[in-house]
């Protein structure tokens, strides 16, 4: 038997079978003049809003430029072990500094500069003066209505002449001049 050789030739190229839209059941869809302005007005404002995303992004970002300096010194003055000696001392917010420049000055801890008797003699007087300050009346005080002594009401009737408008008043002043004759 003789064997037939099949040459296949060999091709780079890919053959695809050739569908139409029809055959594959998509549906042709035809542009109009009236889809294109409406994609051309969506693309627009789509630009418009991306636009004003930027510019707000970009303001953020110089408003975190300008706080993030603030913040990194906030962190690096104080190291957290000192923060938390302050913390557990109860230290009041107007004499962290007092006592952060006197451990700066004595080349001590935060919590040794704590434990010591001039920071904490000094800390017990500024909050005595905070108490202090707290329990002063600085406002305006409206006096009590006060009884007066029936020796009282004599000496105001004989020195300016007044007499007094109330029944137990005049009862005590009454009572008072009968006293004293």
């Amino acid at each position: 038997m003789d064997e037939e050789k099949v040459v296949v030739p060999e091709t780079t190229k890919e053959v695809t079978p050739e569908v139409t839209p029809e055959e594959s059941g998509e549906e042709v869809v035809e542009e109009s003049e009236e889809s294109v302005a409406e994609v051309k007005a969506r693309l627009a404002k789509a630009e418009e809003l991306a636009n004003n995303y930027k510019v707000r992004a970009e303001k953020a970002e110089r408003k975190v430029a300008k706080d993030a300096p603030i913040i990194r010194e906030a962190k690096s003055d104080i190291p957290s072990k000192d923060l938390i000696a302050i913390m557990n001392a109860k230290v009041h917010e107007e004499d962290i500094d007092e006592v952060l420049d006197y451990a700066k000055f004595k080349k001590i801890s935060v919590s040794e500069a704590l434990k010591s008797n001039a920071i904490k003699s000094h800390l017990r007087d500024q909050e005595e003066k905070r108490t202090t300050a707290e329990a002063t009346n600085t406002g305006k005080t409206r006096g009590g209505n006060s009884k007066l002594s029936g020796e009282a009401l004599l000496n105001i009737a004989r020195e300016k002449g007044e007499v007094p408008e109330k029944a137990d008043d005049l009862d005590a002043l009454l009572e008072a001049r009968y006293k004293s004759k």
